[in-house]
């Protein structure tokens, strides 16, 4: 019984940390798109100024 709860517990921790590994890979995705988007613009201006 002790041995069940442990092995569930560690896969709540493991499941815990993919999420974890999951949250900050989109955050790095999405700041790569952002600065992506952001020198797209810088290039669009610098070549079609207004």
């Amino acid at each position: 019984m002790y041995k069940t709860k442990l092995y569930y517990r560690f896969d709540l921790v493991s499941f815990y940390r993919v999420d974890q590994i999951f949250y900050l890979f989109n955050i790095v995705l999405l700041n790569l798109i952002n600065y992506l988007m952001d020198a797209f613009s810088i290039n669009f201006l610098f070549l079609y100024p207004r």
